[in-house]
């Protein structure tokens, strides 16, 4: 929902459709935001979908494909990974030209 003016508000719902699986998502406009007493460390809760109320696996199994999903596309982890396979698979020290040609075939 919008209000009258056309602006967001945190009643918000967002439907889209993902690039690469062509399903769509529904996404509340929220923050959530976790704060570590006594540091100045702060980060944001990745949204969830699983009702609290009324728990079904439907909802488990839609969560876990949502956070596969936002950690497989992040764009660190197709280099993190490939760094991490090529220096299993026999080199220490990959080059940065080698890292980069794998993490492309990963994505």
């Amino acid at each position: 929902s919008t209000s009258e003016d056309s602006t967001f508000s945190r009643r918000t719902i967002f439907e889209l459709t993902d690039d690469f699986s062509g399903r769509q998502v529904f996404l509340k406009n929220s923050l959530s935001t976790v704060r570590i007493p006594g540091t100045a460390y702060n980060f944001r809760n990745p949204p969830h979908f699983l009702s609290l109320f009324d728990p079904e696996v439907r909802d488990a199994a839609v969560e876990t494909e949502a956070v596969i999903d936002s950690v497989f596309r992040h764009d660190n982890v197709a280099p993190f990974l490939a760094t991490r396979f090529i220096q299993r698979f026999g080199l220490s020290n990959p080059s940065p030209r080698l890292v980069k040609s794998v993490a492309s075939a990963f994505r």
